[in-house]
């Protein structure tokens, strides 16, 4: 009986702790992902939210390939003056960026008008490398754990990949929910002590080419070894179409969409979706997911319709990426397809 009162009291001093640690923390907006290119550029978002009137949201291929100070050129020759920000992060995947927006949101910054959001396959295997960091476990909220982990026990993995990736989404849940490993940034916070680092790129752009680590070169230097044996690597990769979600798109996530764009408007923002080329592995199961949800306008790159976006070598970084130039060739056209899209809404 001891043992039960001391236990029932253990667990309500700790969610209270918990609790007061979660108030204090929003109350201070304390960052709290891991020093990276999140963090960087949350913070710089954070700083300077009222300088930009369009976001792009989305993984390395946001990251990567939309030039921000190139679209702002384009669409100001095209006649709409605005501020651009790349908030693309490495590795985000779907249930990432849905709660980064809510983050966004949450700022509630009074310029913004556009979110550009990546759409991507909802694949709910936690990245390997992140499991366990600051950054994965803020995304765990109940809501997207469950759903995360719902997802696992859907698929058709093994029982014991099921296993271990529920069990990486409950835990990770759990310390969101605990509020766990977050009292050094809370301390930090209160004592002043800040170790945000200026992001130097412009406008959060980061083409590869400029990136110096050893995983992105070997990425390269594997790309170029392939097309060196086979000059024809690039179509016939296009060809073997491997379906990432399933062809009909599942309710769930059109609802989240849905949910996504609803929030979004209540706040005074539209949000735009593209699906970011070279996306041949995926593109055509994105496209089912256009085609059922009720989304605004869904920015779209068909490989048949632009097909130097997927089988042109010298516009690729890699398998995943185009170089430079390739950002620069996409940025372009999404920038008048965007004004022109602007422009037609408003003439409505």
């Amino acid at each position: 009986m001891r043992f039960l009162v001391h236990a029932l009291i253990f667990c309500g001093v700790y969610l209270a702790v918990a609790e007061s640690l979660g108030a204090l923390i929003e109350h201070l907006d304390v960052p709290l992902d891991d020093p990276g290119t999140k963090s960087i550029k949350s913070d710089h978002y954070r700083i300077e939210k009222e300088g930009f009137d369009l976001l792009f949201v989305g993984s390395s291929r946001v990251f990567r390939q939309y030039h921000p100070r190139l679209f702002e050129r384009k669409a100001a020759e095209l006649g709409l003056e605005l501020d651009a920000y790349n908030l693309g992060i490495p590795g985000m995947r779907f249930f990432e960026a849905l709660d980064y927006v809510d983050w966004i949101l949450d700022q509630d910054a009074e310029r913004l008008k556009w979110i550009v959001f990546e759409l991507q396959d909802p694949e709910p295997t936690s990245n390997e490398a992140l499991r366990f960091t600051q950054r994965n476990i803020r995304w765990h909220s109940p809501h997207f754990s469950a759903l995360a982990g719902a997802r696992v026990l859907a698929s058709d993995r093994s029982w014991r990949e099921k296993v271990s990736e529920v069990s990486a989404h409950l835990g990770q849940g759990l310390l969101r929910l605990s509020n766990a490993n977050t009292g050094l940034a809370l301390s930090r916070s209160l004592l002043g002590w800040k170790y945000s680092v200026p992001d130097k790129t412009p406008g959060g752009f980061f083409p590869l080419e400029m990136d110096g680590k050893r995983d992105v070169k070997r990425r390269r230097e594997v790309f170029l070894s392939e097309l060196d044996k086979d000059p024809k690597f690039l179509t016939k990769q296009a060809k073997r179409t491997a379906f990432a979600i399933p062809l009909e798109p599942a309710p769930w996530m059109l609802a989240e969409l849905g949910a996504l764009v609803e929030r979004a408007e209540a706040c005074g923002v539209e949000v735009t979706f593209v699906i970011s080329p070279p996306a041949d592995h995926n593109y055509v199961a994105l496209e089912r997911v256009r085609e059922a949800a009720p989304l605004p306008r869904t920015f779209a790159y068909d490989p048949s319709k632009y097909p130097l976006l997927y089988y042109e070598p010298e516009l690729r970084f890699d398998l995943q990426h185009l170089n430079l130039e390739g950002a620069k060739k996409l940025t372009g056209l999404f920038a008048r397809q965007f004004v022109r899209h602007v422009r037609r809404k408003g003439d409505g």
